[in-house]
């Protein structure tokens, strides 16, 4: 069976996509399925076996995205609560 992976990623200036795209080549030379998409068109993620999240880094803070944070929720079935006090 091949593991089916979703790369998605947030970008402001393109540095995170270029990331992502190395990550998905990587995993598809281990013989993995990966799709890499832009965070916010991601849609439904219950068909992959797992998702990996890519977010820019400024000033040494995570940017943490709304999307990634109710994917997240929805993964674990719980509720979205983020360090920064946004939901």
């Amino acid at each position: 069976m091949t593991i089916k992976v979703l790369v998605a990623y947030a970008t402001k200036n393109r540095s995170t996509a270029e990331i992502a795209r190395t990550i998905a080549a990587v995993l598809r030379k281990q013989g993995r399925d990966a799709e890499m998409r832009w965070a916010r068109d991601v849609g439904e993620v219950h068909a992959c076996d797992a998702v990996e999240l890519g977010s820019p880094l400024h000033a040494g803070q995570w940017q943490i995205s709304a999307w990634a944070l109710r994917i997240g929720a929805t993964l674990l079935g719980e509720p979205a609560v983020d360090p920064g006090g946004r939901t």
